[in-house]
């Protein structure tokens, strides 16, 4: 583990491959989304069950589940049961890999611009008169804020 997370970080920071990887895992998470609505509409279909009303719900489920062998119910509900496993699969893992990276990646950026921002106020003859005023002022908003609420 403490091995890998050097490598991980490496790949994390490089933005090219983050980038690319954010795009296919997006790519693939819109992809399950309209294979999963297509899907839905086409088993709606087969199954000569129109898809749910929601101005009458009760007499839709009660069309959904009513099947004419319990065999037929066995393999429609193992069917419903692996398309759901593998769409919440894609949807978690999507969610567990690209929304970290792209917070990671977010950080990256505000840190460079804290650092773009600190090498230039060290660069003026000024600058402590300037991160004090900076300093007062936060400070003068913060207190006005918690006052004010």
């Amino acid at each position: 583990m403490v091995r890998l997370l050097p490598s991980v970080l490496n790949w994390v920071t490089k933005t090219e491959g983050s980038w690319a990887y954010i795009g296919r895992s997006t790519v693939t998470a819109v992809a399950t989304i309209a294979l999963y609505h297509a899907i839905d509409a086409v088993v709606s279909l087969l199954i000569s069950n129109p898809t749910i009303d929601p101005s009458n719900l009760e007499e839709s489920f009660r069309k959904a589940f009513s099947f004419s062998h319990p065999i037929t119910a066995a393999i429609l509900g193992a069917y419903a049961m692996v398309v759901a496993t593998v769409v919440l699969v894609m949807l978690m893992s999507w969610a567990l890999v690209v929304i970290p990276v792209v917070f990671v990646l977010l950080l990256m950026l505000l840190f460079h611009i804290g650092e773009f921002v600190a090498l230039r106020v060290a660069e003026n003859p000024k600058a402590p008169q300037y991160a004090l005023s900076v300093l007062l002022a936060a400070v003068s908003a913060a207190a006005s804020g918690l006052l004010n609420s």
